[in-house]
């Protein structure tokens, strides 16, 4: 089991990984608008939507399980989750509302962000 302080560092290290995947999820289709029109930013922009809520649920579910919180609730909310994206993309791809590339570039956000994060550390911690 780990400790309150640990499990503050972890928090924390979510926290730096979300924030700047979330800053990219928001930059990419802003930047995408001018260049490419508006199906490919609403592309880009649901891509990146998906990358952080996929990651942010991850980061709930991992720190549950690490903690020592029952996890079954986070295993029934992966199943949603991924029956959820499975039949909302094909409704959109359906539609044609979406475009498959620019929905892969916004879901790169979530590596890259990593990426960055792990290449550029904002904050120490190991407070103590």
């Amino acid at each position: 089991m780990k400790t309150a302080a640990s499990a503050g560092a972890t928090n924390d290290a979510w926290r730096v990984v979300m924030r700047r995947v979330a800053t990219l999820g928001l930059v990419a289709p802003i930047v995408a608008l001018p260049i490419f029109g508006t199906t490919f930013a609403a592309s880009v922009a649901i891509g990146a939507a998906i990358a952080v809520g996929n990651l942010w649920l991850l980061a709930r579910g991992v720190s549950a399980f690490v903690t020592g919180e029952p996890a079954t609730r986070f295993k029934l909310a992966f199943v949603l989750k991924f029956s959820v994206v499975i039949a909302g993309l094909y409704l959109l791809f359906d539609s044609r509302f979406v475009q498959g590339l620019p929905l892969l570039i916004g879901l790169a956000v979530l590596p890259i962000g990593i990426l960055i994060s792990q290449l550029s550390p904002a904050v120490s911690l190991n407070r103590g």
